[in-house]
């Protein structure tokens, strides 16, 4: 083989290991930036993290798995800590408000790192300030205001990062040796539990077994109760008063509603019955505040009172005494029969007077009414003229 052979030879496998390279890179690590199409207007938007673990230039951006968009920039804000990662989201695709952007892992191989949107929460939702009725809930109303498209130049500040499957596996070999402890330390538990267990049964073997003997007798006790409950129970009568009492039962139950629906009224009457009194109890205080002002005043009357009543106490008390004691007319009166004889006879004589002048008025009014009716007076003259009656007259002539 001569020189000229084996350069060609060589160039061939440095081209072929150049193709395979480029091809792995791009199957890998989806580092396309130079072949990617652009079409019309890229949206650019930024996120911040709080870390951003793998995500450098030209990191593919992803949603649903659906290659979207590359990252642009990536800058670390000292002062805050955080890291801004700026995007190109190709225009073809939407990108909605209500979307969160989170850093995940791309590939185990490689250990390249892939930008994904996906559903916000409702917690995130809330936090984002899309609750407006502020009820810590988003409803359906909200959650349309949120649905919006992301356009570009807008910023979002809650951006999320997967956990590393290879961190979290460092984490977990990071404990097994403590976990091994334990398992150690518990392991050495079991086995003084268990050997204090075999000293507890070698050194009272004859306490377990009457142990033994009594749970077994209570499992035949517990067995024969069984049966016993069990023939109750499968009493045909027994099973229908279950059934009929299990038949009653919403029918109690309704009249429990019925009984604390009337307590409720019940509570409501007092209730109105109380306002009542409290509005009579302060007209009564209006009524009785005057009579606290004019109190001493009150009392002294009331005490007056009590006092003329106590002296006509005493004044009927003297007349009692003078009544039982025959002194005045009306102890007379009591004690003297004849005294009272003599005014009934009295009594009896008026009345006897009485129906004497009965017919004597009778007269004095027809002569009063007679009198009262003579025009010229002339019956009073001849009654008033001492001329005896017939004498002086004349007869007329002719006789």
């Amino acid at each position: 083989m001569d020189e000229r052979t084996l350069q060609i030879r060589v160039g061939v496998v440095v081209l072929a290991a150049v193709a395979i390279t480029g091809i792995l890179v791009i199957l890998f690590g989806e580092s396309q930036s130079v072949i990617r199409v652009w079409q019309g207007d890229d949206i650019v938007v930024h996120i911040e993290f709080a870390e951003a673990p793998g995500v450098t230039r030209d990191t593919p951006v992803r949603k649903s798995g659906v290659l979207i968009g590359r990252v642009v920039d990536v800058t670390l804000n000292e002062e805050k800590g955080t890291v801004d990662v700026e995007l190109t989201l190709f225009s073809k695709y939407t990108i909605y408000k209500d979307e969160v952007c989170r850093i995940g892992t791309n590939s185990l191989v490689t250990g390249d790192a892939v930008l994904e949107f996906i559903k916000a929460t409702e917690d995130e939702l809330i936090a984002r300030g899309y609750d407006e009725n502020e009820n810590q809930k988003i409803d359906e109303s909200e959650q349309k205001a949120a649905h919006v498209r992301l356009v570009s130049g807008e910023h979002q500040k809650d951006g999320k990062v997967q956990a590393d499957p290879f961190t979290s596996m460092a984490n977990i070999a990071d404990q097994i040796p403590q976990t091994l402890e334990s398992i150690e330390t518990t392991a050495a538990d079991i086995s003084r539990l268990a050997q204090g267990l075999t000293d507890v049964v070698a050194g009272n073997e004859n306490r377990l077994e009457s142990i033994l003997t009594q749970a077994d007798e209570a499992l035949v006790a517990l067995t024969r109760t069984m049966q016993r409950v069990e023939e109750i129970a499968g009493d045909p009568e027994i099973q229908a008063n279950l059934k009929r009492t299990l038949s009653e039962l919403p029918a109690f139950v309704d009249q429990g509603k019925q009984t604390f629906r009337d307590a409720r009224n019940t509570l409501v009457e007092i209730e109105r019955v109380t306002k009542q009194a409290e509005e009579n109890l302060e007209n009564l205080k209006g009524f009785t505040d005057p009579l606290g002002a004019r109190g001493s005043e009150m009392v002294a009357d009331a005490a007056a009172t009590l006092a003329n009543i106590q002296d006509m106490t005493q004044e009927l008390k003297l007349m009692s005494e003078r009544v039982q004691s025959s002194r005045g007319t009306l102890g007379l009166l009591i004690k003297d029969p004849e005294l009272y004889q003599r005014l009934n006879s009295a009594a009896a004589n008026l009345e006897r007077l009485t129906v004497q002048l009965g017919p004597i008025l009778r007269d004095v009014h027809v002569l009063t009414d007679k009198l009262a009716r003579d025009p010229g007076g002339q019956l009073l003259k001849r009654m008033l003229d001492p001329t005896p009656v017939g004498a002086g007259s004349k007869l007329p002539r002719g006789y």
